[in-house]
């Protein structure tokens, strides 16, 4: 019936989403996989995110006014990026590589 397809469209749709949100200061932490997902799923995972996170950007960041009255044009959206283990140290991130809107865009990530 009608209701049975639309749960298990509502189901694929869900299955596959990653709750996160932002603190105050803009921290995003999220899990973007196990382990045991292997290095070509966990970067697709990683990719899938950062441009998500570009795409819900607010229109209007980078549009305010700086302190000499001048415009905000060159804002960065991603300033600093870190991976890590759930149990381990964290390494940081060349922001050129995981920024979608470089040009070095997973340019030279590892796998």
């Amino acid at each position: 019936n009608e209701w049975d397809e639309m749960v298990d469209a509502v189901k694929r749709q869900v299955d596959g989403m990653v709750q996160y949100r932002a603190e105050k200061n803009g921290i995003i932490q999220v899990g973007i996989g196990k382990g045991s997902f292997g290095a070509e799923h966990l970067l697709d995972n990683l990719k899938t995110f950062l441009s998500e996170i570009q795409n819900v950007k607010p229109e209007s960041f980078g549009k305010g006014k700086t302190k000499a009255g001048g415009s905000n044009k060159g804002a960065k959206y991603f300033l600093k990026a870190h991976l890590t283990a759930a149990q381990g140290k964290s390494v940081n991130l060349d922001i050129k590589t995981v920024d979608p809107t470089s040009n070095f865009y997973m340019d030279t990530v590892p796998i």
